[in-house]
């Protein structure tokens, strides 16, 4: 497992139907752990004047989630939970982290598991 680096949760959305050859349109897009920001990214995307009404996206590409996976057709709302979680720790929390994910959780989140998560987290080290 390849530790990261801190920095901004980012995915890059891409367009199915828009896709010619090799050719893929598509953007990164910096993910602030608000869905409704998100959201807001995600239709400016939507109108962009390549893509033509096109409703048909994938999450093609992800980055600095920490140890969390990120689907290909994952909710919004997970995909923002897990940036939250991931920018609320502190530099020195994120390698011990990366490890207690990489052995409890592997699915979709909603905003309800966040604090849950995160306690979970700080009862197996507790010097944090």
């Amino acid at each position: 497992m390849k530790l990261q680096q801190k920095g901004v949760p980012s995915i890059y959305l891409a367009c199915l139907e828009a896709r010619t050859g090799v050719s893929l349109h598509g953007e990164w897009i910096e993910v602030p752990g608000d869905l409704n920001a998100l959201t807001e990214q995600v239709k400016a995307l939507l109108g962009h004047p390549t893509v033509n009404g096109v409703k048909e996206w994938i999450i093609n590409r992800y980055e600095y989630f920490g140890p969390f996976k990120i689907d290909k057709l994952e909710s919004m709302e997970s995909v923002c939970t897990k940036a939250r979680i991931i920018n609320s720790l502190e530099d020195y929390e994120r390698a011990h982290f990366d490890l207690w994910v990489f052995d409890n959780f592997d699915k979709e989140l909603t905003e309800d598991d966040e604090d849950s998560i995160l306690y979970s987290f700080w009862e197996c080290y507790p010097e944090f």
